[in-house]
């Protein structure tokens, strides 16, 4: 099994956690989570335990809103501001992170992260921290704190620590909420929060997740972005995001799942469908990442498209080995902007995870992996941008942009440990990421050189998630697919021209597993085993139960015993049976029409005819009926029926189609109980579509019939379908659920159903395997001796009715008899073939059983016998 391996170095050990640099991934993951430590603001009571603070009266204690207490949670970044949307957005990051890779965190502190497990993970001890503040932030409905602290008053002096900044600016400015971007990010962390803590204290999730409710109801009543402080030297203003449904997605899909109420889930599907790519990365900006990834593992897959898309834009955009000199510090990293690399680095890592963990994609997870190893310096890269963590030939980050990490770190030697910091930059204006290779960067570690080396609430969020993504990863014990299942051919295979199918996949390591191949409409099955770490196996189409039929999709699925639950999709995939070989028709098979009478009437006396959503009168419908033609058909010798189906929108479901009855009164009928497949040839004359076979059921009102979707194939080539009726089944928009009865069908049906779909079509040699109509016979068509002369023939309750097939010249004398199976007459009586039809009345119905007529010209037996069957009644 492959293995990625993160190599740290030691810069120095001691006891206290805020002087370790991370020797292992585990105690990087602890020292990335610490870093919120330093963060941590004043509380009122008692110690806030951030290790630069160490005497009371704790730096912003009394930060507070008309009498309502703000004390706690973290500041932004090097500054004393508490910054509502990176603060949100930070805290839902950890906290999914958590529930993403659970196995990829420890308990090994206390809250005061003093050494000892308290039964609670570490992450979530320290982002209990900031939804203790959130709580207090949503003062109530009509009230929520964006924003404690001003911004510009706040970023006066780098060498100012949080205690000489309370004494400067006793009264902290408090901005609130307009918006629904913050509140969005506060519900969903709270509600996320309720989810996660709810085992370690019942009572405290259930306030989370009151205020979850109330701050997703004050976004829901808004619906545009907070405004933002603005920079009083700039244009530009403090922490902007252009989104807020991304934001209120997160929370309706978190509430969603905190409470099971399904109108959150409707809400958040409608917030991110009106979100499109942001060609950027994960961040307090852009947080529909985290909403599809959730959407995801909810089955809502779909929804999660965007971020699928945005992940693999986004893989442009890592610089590639082959760049200038000048990128040579961001080689191998995902380069969004001028400076912040680091952190958007880590963001895209941590959301390439996410998708890891929904797919499997190993590219993902070469991707993340890649990503912690460029901010971490692991090899090959050589740079550490944490601070203080060493790695490659980098003692990490020593001058952070951090205020109290210049003041109070400098007094007392507890310095900032575990930051990620900026990361380099670059001056090219304009800048274009697709191009950042063919920049220069460069990188100062100066502590006054903020777009280097401060840290962020935000910065830190995705990267911890990250290094747990690798915790989880090493540590997992399900096993994994490594290359997913393919076929070769992919897609599609015509078995009339080719006569193997290759699936391949590849295990991570050597273990038993088992290929099973079932077709989606024929129930048959294919099943290969073996043993190894390459599987490869040639199918030629044959199953070993049933018959796979032309026109179906076969899934394929790989099934090995202990397989991990992101490795899902990976395990399986699906192949169009274009077409199979030929084989005959079976002579149970009754035959409905194959059009060599050069008419539209079938052999039953069904007609055919067309029809659509508009002949049918359905609302605002539009498409046209079919017309109908007979031309050659197979092998250029006999007649098909020649149509083309047009779908046109305009109704609800539009539909155009041909379908034929199974008698001229157009009543409906049984088929029979031992009536098994609908058999016809195809040729399609346009490009291949889905369409379905039906059969119609007077009781079934709403259009949704019985029937089998299937492909048209290739163009201009005939292929036998063989469709069986227990595959049939109505379609998904069907308005209600009817049971499958073919003793009561009228016509079966060829329809294509969709706006926009369009296929011409011909059919010939159109049979129904078994069929036997009626309550006690058959339909069979009797072989004419004069073209174009018409017959049928029924036996129904005692009475053979049937038109004369052969031409009868005067004073011929006819005589009919009919013989059981085992060759016993039962009757024999003259009949008069100059009569139009001929009604023969039985003395009581003939005993269950197969029967044959024979007819006699002046004593002399003529061709074949028709054959028929009798129920007995």
């Amino acid at each position: 099994m492959k293995k990625f391996r993160l190599l740290l170095a030691a810069l120095f050990i001691a006891a206290p956690l805020y002087e370790v640099a991370a020797a292992t991934i585990d105690s990087l993951h602890a020292a990335a989570i610490r870093f919120y430590g330093f963060q941590r603001a004043g509380t009122k009571t008692g110690s806030p335990y951030n290790p630069f603070y160490t005497t009371s009266p704790y730096p912003h204690a009394n930060d507070a809103y008309s009498g309502t207490a703000l004390d706690g949670g973290w500041y932004d970044a090097g500054d004393f501001v508490k910054f509502g949307l990176p603060f949100g957005y930070a805290a839902y990051c950890l906290l999914k992170g958590y529930d993403a890779f659970p196995e990829g965190y420890d308990d090994k502190y206390k809250p005061d992260y003093s050494a000892g497990a308290n039964t609670i993970p570490d992450v979530l001890d320290e982002v209990k921290v900031a939804t203790d503040y959130m709580c207090k932030a949503i003062v109530n409905a009509s009230t929520i704190i964006r924003d404690v602290g001003d911004a510009n008053a706040d970023h006066q002096a780098l060498n100012e620590s949080g205690y000489q900044n309370s004494t400067r600016i006793p009264n902290r400015a408090t901005y609130l909420c307009d918006g629904s971007d913050v509140p969005g990010y506060y519900a969903a962390a709270l509600a996320l929060m309720s989810i996660l803590y709810k085992k370690h204290d019942a009572t405290y999730a259930a306030a989370c997740l009151d205020k979850a409710k109330i701050a997703y109801a004050f976004g829901k009543s808004k619906a545009k972005v907070c405004g933002a402080q603005t920079m009083n030297s700039e244009s530009r203003e403090f922490y902007v995001s252009t989104t807020w449904q991304d934001k209120m997605a997160c929370g309706g899909v978190e509430l969603f799942r905190a409470t099971g109420d399904s109108t959150y889930l409707k809400e958040a599907r409608n917030y991110i469908s009106s979100v499109g790519q942001h060609y950027s990365n994960l961040g307090y900006p852009h947080a529909g990442d985290l909403a599809g990834f959730t959407f995801y593992r909810l089955g809502e897959s779909a929804y999660a498209a965007t971020w699928k898309q945005d992940v693999n834009y986004g893989a442009q955009r890592i610089v590639p080995s082959s760049a200038g000199a000048g990128a040579a510090l961001v080689k191998g990293a995902f380069i969004n902007q001028t400076w912040g690399a680091a952190s958007c680095a880590a963001a895209f890592g941590f959301s390439t995870a996410l998708l890891f963990r929904c797919t499997g994609d190993n590219s993902m997870r070469d991707i993340a992996l890649q990503q912690l190893n460029w901010a971490t310096g692991t090899s090959p890269y050589t740079n550490s941008y944490m601070t203080r963590i060493s790695g490659g030939s980098s003692a990490g980050v020593q001058n952070p942009h951090s205020r109290n990490d210049v003041t109070l770190g400098v007094q007392t030697g507890r310095r900032l440990v575990g930051a990620l910091v900026s990361g380099p930059s670059t001056t090219a204006s304009p800048f274009d990421p697709l191009k950042a290779g063919t920049y220069s960067w460069s990188f100062s570690d100066n502590s006054s050189n903020y777009e280097n080396t401060e840290g962020a609430l935000d910065y830190n969020a995705g990267l911890v998630g990250l290094i747990a993504f690798k915790r989880w990863y090493d540590k997992s014990l399900c096993d994994r697919i490594d290359t997913q299942v393919t076929t070769v051919p992919i897609d599609r295979v015509d078995f009339t021209t080719t006569q193997t199918v290759t699936i391949k996949a590849t295990l991570e390591k050597t273990l038993a597993w088992t290929l099973d191949l079932k077709g989606r409409n024929s129930a048959a099955t294919k099943q290969y085993t073996g043993t190894g770490t390459k599987i490869s196996v040639n199918w030629d189409g044959t199953a070993a139960t049933g018959t796979f039929l032309s026109g179906e999709n076969v899934d394929i699925t790989l099934t090995i015993a202990n397989l991990c639950d992101y490795c899902a999709e990976k395990s399986r995939t699906m192949i169009l049976i274009v077409a199979l070989p030929e084989g005959p028709i079976p002579g149970s098979a009754v035959k409905i029409d194959d059009f060599e009478d050069n008419n539209t009437t079938n052999a039953l006396q069904g007609p055919w005819d067309g029809f659509s959503d508009k002949t049918d009168g359905v609302a605002s419908a539009v498409s046209a009926k079919p017309a109908l033609t007979l031309t050659t058909g197979k092998g250029g010798t006999g007649k098909g029926l020649q149509f083309r189906l047009t779908a046109s929108a305009g109704a609800a479901n539009p539909y155009a189609g041909v379908k034929t009855w199974f008698n001229a009164a157009k009543n409906a009928v049984s088929l029979g109980p031992n009536a098994r497949a609908v058999i016809f040839d195809l040729n399609p004359t346009s490009a291949s579509k889905e369409y379905r076979v039906e059969l119609e059921q007077p009781d079934i009102t709403d259009g949704a019939y019985f029937g089998v979707t299937l492909q048209t194939g290739s163009i201009d080539r005939w292929t036998r379908m063989v469709v069986p009726l227990s595959s049939f089944a109505q379609p998904t928009w069907k308005t209600a659920a009817r049971a499958f009865n073919k003793g009561n069908v009228t016509a079966l049906r060829f329809v294509m159903y969709g706006a926009g779909n369009s296929a011409g079509i011909i059919i010939d040699n159109v049979y129904i395997d078994s069929m036997q109509i009626g309550p006690s016979g058959i339909v069979r068509p009797v072989r004419m001796e004069l073209p174009g002369i018409r017959s049928f023939f029924e036996y129904r309750a005692g009475t053979i009715r049937y038109e004369f097939p052969f031409y009868v010249k005067q004073g011929e004398r006819w005589e009919i008899a009919v013989f059981s199976a085992t060759g016993r007459q039962v009757l024999r009586r003259p009949v008069d073939p100059l009569t139009e039809g001929l009604i023969i009345s039985l003395r009581a119905p003939l005993p269950a059983g197969c029967y044959a007529l024979a007819h006699f010209r002046n004593g002399v037996a003529r061709r074949a016998p028709v054959r028929f069957v009798s129920t007995g009644r």
